[in-house]
């Protein structure tokens, strides 16, 4: 599993596959490597063989909620919000302290304007767990979920300065971007289209960025 998830984060995608199918034509097919098929079939944007894969290894691994997580944003990267955030809550049955999870529940939650406050209190669990040895991805995420949060308050320039930090973060975390960009529209700023760019850039595959781009 860890030789085909190295591959496919080198972007050898092809290898990776080529190692995975190796393993399969054994008798074999893992949790892991059922779920980075997935990945791979996700980003030839196969998304139902991609989620059944993805839900294999969820069925498989029960005991593991990243892969009930990496399902899950496959939904909410689809602007599914509804479908997602089941996933999420069943990646926290396992695992209730899950940053990824909760931070995608949470997120779902506001993007749905549904028990908002039970989200803001999660985001506050989720800040007394992370520090400065906190995943810098991680950290981007939870910024970014607060930014949407704020905005969904209608505080957009908390929400731009927190996607700021969010970017501050990582860089490479798309969703950043794209809170940014929401943020500063819903100001009227014109900065907001670069910010729009740089998130579809980043991950051309989401199909919420294209939508929200629109709608800003």
């Amino acid at each position: 599993t860890a030789r085909a998830l190295w591959l496919f984060d080198q972007g050898q995608v092809a290898q990776s596959e080529s190692y995975i199918n190796s393993v399969k034509a054994k008798g074999s097919m893992p949790a892991g490597l059922s779920n980075v098929l997935g990945h791979i079939r996700h980003d030839q944007g196969k998304l139902d063989e991609a989620r059944a894969l993805m839900k294999k290894a969820m069925d498989i691994a029960w005991r593991s909620p990243r892969y009930g997580a990496d399902l899950a944003q496959t939904y909410f990267d689809d602007g599914d919000f509804i479908n997602a955030q089941p996933f999420f809550e069943k990646a926290l049955q396992t695992s209730s302290l899950h940053l990824r999870s909760m931070i995608g529940l949470d997120r779902s939650r506001i993007a749905r304007g549904q028990d908002v406050k039970k989200a803001s209190d999660d985001l506050d669990t989720v800040q007394s767990l992370t520090g400065d040895d906190t995943a810098p991805t991680l950290t981007a995420m939870a910024l970014t979920a607060r930014s949407e949060l704020r905005r969904f308050e209608q505080k957009y320039d908390e929400a731009a300065k927190l996607a700021d930090q969010a970017i501050a973060a990582d860089a490479t975390y798309p969703w950043a971007h794209l809170a940014k960009g929401m943020a500063l529209a819903m100001k009227g700023d014109a900065a907001a289209a670069g910010a729009f760019d740089t998130a579809i850039k980043l991950d051309s595959l989401v199909a919420a960025f294209y939508f929200d781009a629109a709608q800003g």
